[in-house]
């Protein structure tokens, strides 16, 4: 019988400390990325026409900031 270390463990199977600790780990991410994922969300919404205009126009460099936004919230980044 082979023995392996376990990964890091998941909401599900943590302990009360585990799962405080990942709760808080997540908050701070996502503290931590509320002013990108704002920004992010204006220039987005900057880059819609208005409401009678059928194909807004939201540019690529407002869609990489929103998608470091979200990583960086995820704590991917």
């Amino acid at each position: 019988m082979s023995t392996h270390t376990p990964g890091p463990p998941t909401y599900e199977t943590a302990t009360r400390s585990q799962k405080r600790r990942l709760t808080r780990d997540a908050n701070a991410r996502l503290i931590a990325a509320a002013p990108d994922l704002l920004a992010a969300l204006k220039g987005i919404v900057a880059g819609v026409n208005d409401a009678h205009d059928s194909r807004p126009l939201i540019r690529a460099a407002e869609v990489r900031a929103a998608r470091a936004a979200i990583a960086k919230a995820e704590g991917a980044s």
